[in-house]
């Protein structure tokens, strides 16, 4: 459903569930305003971390991507940000 909506795409690849509780309530707090305009996800990356390679986004979690499905364009967020509400609500607009 989300590749067909043809909307970006938000991952948030999260190494454990600790940091799952930490992070995603931030990142679903910066993101709510973009309802209807992207779509995101969370990503286990004990389980799927290989997708980051996909993504152009290293390997360290947690990680935050925005995949623009229909010109294929990866935008990772910095790795040297800290992950909170405020930065990916910056980095999103």
């Amino acid at each position: 459903k989300y590749f067909e909506s043809k909307a970006p795409l938000a991952y948030f690849f999260y190494g454990d569930d600790e940091q799952r509780g930490k992070f995603g309530p931030e990142i679903e707090a910066a993101i709510k305003e973009f309802k209807g305009k992207m779509n995101a996800v969370y990503i286990k990356a004990s389980q799927f971390g290989q997708h980051a390679d996909a993504l152009n986004l290293p390997k360290e979690w947690p990680g935050f991507v925005i995949h623009d499905l229909e010109k294929d364009l990866k935008f990772p967020f910095p790795a040297k940000e800290t992950i909170g509400k405020a930065a990916i609500n910056k980095f999103v607009k």
